[in-house]
């Protein structure tokens, strides 16, 4: 989701920290107010912390309906017969109300962690915001990155079967470079070959320079009065450079959904211990 109009990355990232710091501003203007003794040290039980909890498990709630809202690509809603808002609306509320929902939380906490489960429970909401957080950063800059550093782009799990459709070719340019040299055919056959199919890290073939001197030596070693030689080297040296785009591609792709890794299972963790933490507060209460 790209945060805001602007087209640069450094301006939208600003803009969502400039929310962040907004949001932390009531938490640190609150306790600045009970440190200096302006407001006496609040409860969670009272009337104005017991509200912001309320509004905050709404929000938390709202959070993960957007699992849901995924789910139903499409759909329409059965009481009213329409559409249900765009993924995007739900996106964008996600997180404008994430944000707002910080100081919400800790606000209703009164500064305190309270018991293991109210601990937990807050420790767990600091670290889901701060992983949304960070993802929507992430993805402020990594598709940019990903346009213009990787011109050949292409689906990451589609990887293979895309070399796949080329293992014919590959063969054939292996063939005609070959060109009776025993050795320079072990070579191909043995080490460039499994490279170009299962792009696994390779001493010569994984780095650009390595890689250009190597085929520079293979043109001057195993020289060739067949005109289709050279060409066919040259696809292949550009072959590898697609290889390693798609490694450093498929890098960029884990460092753009990583966060999903943390801020997901522990999104749901927090749900449940949020539904734990209210039954036990009106048990108490």
């Amino acid at each position: 989701m790209q945060f805001g109009s602007s087209a640069s990355v450094t301006s939208r990232v600003a803009s969502l920290l400039g929310w962040v710091v907004l949001a932390c501003v009531p938490i640190v203007g609150w306790y600045a107010a009970i440190f200096w003794g302006w407001v006496s040290w609040p409860r969670a039980s009272e009337p104005l912390p017991l509200v912001l909890g309320v509004l905050a498990a709404g929000i938390i709630g709202f959070e993960m309906a957007l699992a849901i809202r995924k789910r139903a690509r499409g759909k329409k809603n059965r009481i009213t017969g329409k559409h249900l808002k765009a993924t995007k609306w739900w996106t964008r509320w996600h997180v404008y109300l994430g944000i707002l929902a910080l100081p919400l939380g800790v606000l209703h906490s009164a500064f305190h962690f309270g018991g293991p489960l109210t601990t937990v429970l807050l420790l767990l909401f600091v670290i889901v915001i701060l992983s949304g957080v960070w993802g929507l950063i992430l993805q402020q800059w990594l598709p940019s990155k990903l346009l213009i550093d990787f011109p050949n782009e292409t689906i990451i799990s589609e990887v293979p079967g895309v070399m796949k459709s080329y293992e014919p070719e590959i063969e054939g340019l292996i063939r005609i470079t070959a060109d009776g040299s025993s050795e320079l055919k072990s070579i191909l056959e043995t080490q460039l070959k499994p490279y170009l199919m299962e792009g696994k890290k390779h001493a010569i073939f994984s780095d650009p320079e390595t890689c250009r001197k190597g085929f520079s030596q293979w043109r001057e070693r195993y020289p060739s009065s067949n005109p289709a030689v050279l060409p066919a080297l040259a696809r292949l040296e550009t072959m590898c450079q697609w290889r390693r785009e798609w490694r450093r591609q498929g890098r960029v792709y884990f460092w753009l959904h990583s966060w999903l890794l943390i801020h997901l299972p522990l999104s749901l963790a927090l749900s449940v211990l949020l539904i734990l933490h209210v039954f036990v507060a009106l048990k108490i209460w």
